[in-house]
C-alpha cells in the first residue's frame, strides 16, 4: 500500500521545452487518466466475456443456443463463405451449400467482413478470431466512451455512464460482421456531433464510410435513417420546455444533404450493384417468420430489460427535478430507440449510443471533472501495462477454453461419429448447425438448412424445418418431401422423442447435446 501511495502522490514533472512538444504531449494524452478509464471498459469487457468462455452455459430445452455465444451458428457460415470468396476470387449468386435451396439466388453481403474473419481464421484459427472479436468489442465500447465525454465534456462522468451501458451492449458481442456495423454506426453520431462543432471536413468522412458499411452488414440502413433525423430536426427553430432546436445555417444544410446524397449513391458500389441494399430491405420487411421465431429479434424480456428500464426510469424521473434542456433531435432519438428495445430487443444496441450520452450529461452535475493538473501519468501507465499483462495472461480464453466453448454450443461429437461412419442420404440438421457442419464435414456434405433464415424462409424450408421441430401433423409427410434418411438433433426436442418411436427409424449415436437417427431402410433403396 505504501508503495501505491507513493507512486499517486508523485508530483509532475517539472515543465521544460521538451514536454511541450507534440510527442510529448502525445505521449502524456497517452497515458492519462482519460485513457487509463477507456482501458478500464475494455478490461470490463474482456474479463466478463472471457469469464464466461470458461465456464459456458450448456443449451438446454428453454435455450437451444449456448449462454455465450460469441462463435454462433452464423460464425461459421462467415468464415466459410469469406473462404470461398478467397479461393474462387469470385462473389457467390447462388446456393451451393445445401440440398434444399441449392441453386436459389444468394448473396454474400456481407462479404467484406467474411473475407477479414476467413483470412483471421487462416491466420491463427480459434485465438486469432477471439483476438479479433475482443478487439471490435473494445472498440465499440472505446468509441462509446469517447462520444459520450465529447457530448458532456465530462470524462468521469462518461465513464460512469458506460458501465451499466457496457453491460448490456455485451450481449450483442458475437463473432459476427455485425460488431463492424455497429462500429460504423456509433462513428457516424461522431461524425455529425464533430460536424455540429465546426468541423465541416468530418462529414465527408461518410459516403467513403458507407461504401464500406454496405459490403459490411446491412445496419447501414441505421445510419442513413441517423442522418435523415438530425436533418429533420434542423429544419426549423424549436422552443418548448426543455427541448429546443437550432436549424441548419444554410451552408451547413447544404453540406448535410450532399453527403446524404454521397451516402445514399454510395449503396450502389458493391459486387452486386443495388440488389445489395434492396437485400437488406428485402429482410426488414419481408422476414415475419424469422421475427417470430428467432430470439434475436424477440422483444426485449431477459435481464437486460430490467437494468434498462432501471436506468430508464431513473433517468426520465430525474427530469422533473432536475429539468434540464435537450436538443430536440436527442430527445427524439431516444424516444424513437427505447420504444424500438422494447418491441425488437435488437435495437437496443441502437438506443444504447443514444441514451448514454444523455445520461452521462445528467451525471456530469454531481462527477467531478477531469484535471490535467491532478494527473499521474506515471501510475496510470502502470496501471495499463498491469491491465494488458492481465488480459493476455489471465483473462483472455486459452484454445483449450475456445474449443470447449465450441464443443459446449455444437455437436463436435456426432461429427467425429459422423467421419467415422458417414451417413447415406440426405440428413437433417438444426439450422444453428448447418455451417458447422460443412465446416467439419466438408464441403461435399450438403446440409438441410443453416442460419441464413431469409433465403429459407423464401422458399419456404424455413417454415417446413419448423413444423418437423415441433412434430406437427405433417411431420411423417415432410420427412418423405426431403428425402431424408437421417436426423441430427437435439437429444431433447420433440423431434428427437417422435422419431424414436417410430419403427423405421433407428437411433445410432446420442450424447449429452445431440443424437443421430437413420432410416433402416434408405428411401433410395426402398424405392419410395
Amino acid at each position: 500500500m505504501n508503495e501505491v501511495k507513493s507512486m499517486q502522490d508523485l508530483p509532475l514533472p517539472t515543465p521544460n521545452p521538451e514536454s511541450r512538444t507534440p510527442f510529448w504531449a502525445a505521449l502524456r494524452q497517452a497515458v492519462s487518466f482519460q485513457v487509463l478509464m477507456g482501458a478500464l471498459l475494455v478490461v470490463l469487457v474482456v474479463a466478463v466475456v472471457g469469464g464466461l468462455m470458461r465456464n459456458p452455459g450448456h443449451a438446454s430445452r428453454d435455450s437451444i443456443e449456448p449462454t455465450i455465444d460469441i462463435f454462433e451458428g452464423d460464425t461459421w457460415f462467415h468464415i466459410l463463405v469469406g473462404e470461398d470468396i478467397l479461393k474462387t476470387h469470385s462473389f457467390p449468386t447462388t446456393d451451393s451449400y445445401t440440398f434444399t435451396v441449392n441453386g436459389n439466388e444468394f448473396m454474400a453481403f456481407e462479404w467484406l467482413g467474411q473475407i477479414l474473419m476467413a483470412l483471421t481464421d487462416h491466420l491463427g484459427g480459434l485465438r486469432a478470431l477471439a483476438a479479433l472479436f475482443f478487439l471490435q468489442a473494445s472498440t465499440l465500447l472505446l468509441l462509446l466512451y469517447y462520444y459520450s465525454t465529447l457530448r458532456c465534456g465530462n470524462s468521469k462522468a462518461a465513464f460512469v455512464a458506460c458501465l451499466p451501458m457496457s453491460i448490456l451492449l455485451a450481449a450483442f458481442f458475437t463473432l459476427r460482421p455485425h460488431l463492424f456495423g455497429y462500429i460504423f454506426l456509433f462513428l457516424t453520431m461522431i461524425v455529425v456531433e464533430h460536424f455540429r462543432r465546426g468541423r465541416v471536413w468530418a462529414l465527408w468522412l461518410l459516403p467513403p464510410l458507407f461504401v464500406i458499411w454496405v459490403n459490411t452488414h446491412g445496419s447501414f440502413v441505421l445510419g442513413l435513417l441517423l442522418l435523415g433525423f438530425y436533418w429533420a430536426a434542423g429544419l426549423v427553430r424549436f422552443r418548448a420546455g426543455g427541448l429546443e432546436a437550432e436549424p441548419w445555417t444554410p451552408r451547413q444544410r447544404l453540406h448535410l444533404e450532399l453527403v446524404m446524397l454521397l451516402s445514399v449513391l454510395a449503396l450502389v458500389a458493391t459486387p452486386y450493384g443495388t440488389r445489395l441494399a434492396g437485400f437488406t430491405l428485402h429482410v426488414l420487411l419481408d422476414a415475419s417468420l424469422g421475427m417470430s421465431r428467432i430470439q434475436e429479434y424477440f422483444p426485449l424480456s431477459d435481464e437486460r430489460l430490467k437494468v434498462f428500464v432501471v436506468l430508464l426510469l431513473s433517468f426520465l424521473a430525474a427530469q422533473v427535478v432536475l429539468r434540464p434542456k435537450y436538443r430536440l433531435d436527442d430527445f427524439g432519438l431516444l424516444l424513437l430507440t427505447a420504444y424500438g428495445t422494447f418491441v425488437h430487443g435488437r435495437l437496443l444496441v441502437f438506443c444504447i449510443p443514444v441514451f448514454t450520452p444523455l445520461l452521462a450529461m445528467l451525471l456530469a452535475r454531481w462527477v467531478p471533472k477531469y484535471e490535467p493538473a491532478k494527473d499521474k501519468y506515471l501510475l496510470n501507465a502502470v496501471l495499463m501495462l498491469i491491465a494488458a499483462v492481465l488480459i493476455w495472461v489471465k483473462i483472455f480464453p486459452s484454445r483449450a477454453d475456445l474449443q470447449q466453448a465450441v464443443d459446449t454450443a455444437f455437436p463436435s461429437g456426432a461429427v467425429e461419429y459422423l467421419q467415422r461412419h458417414p451417413v447415406q442420404g440426405r440428413m437433417m440438421n438444426p439450422d444453428f448447425w448447418g455451417f458447422y457442419l460443412i465446416r467439419n464435414l466438408g464441403r461435399e456434405h450438403k446440409t438441410f438448412i443453416d442460419g441464413r433464415s431469409q433465403l429459407f424462409e423464401d422458399a419456404g424450408v424455413f417454415d417446413d424445418s419448423l413444423r418437423m421441430g415441433d412434430v406437427d401433423r405433417d411431420t411423417p409427410l415432410l420427412l418423405r418431401k426431403y428425402r431424408l434418411d437421417a436426423c441430427l438433433t437435439y437429444h431433447w426436442g420433440a423431434l428427437a422423442t417422435y422419431l424414436s418411436a417410430l419403427p423405421d427409424w433407428e437411433q445410432v449415436y446420442q450424447d449429452n447435446l445431440a443424437v443421430i437417427f437413420v432410416r433402416k431402410k434408405p428411401l433410395e433403396a426402398s424405392g419410395k
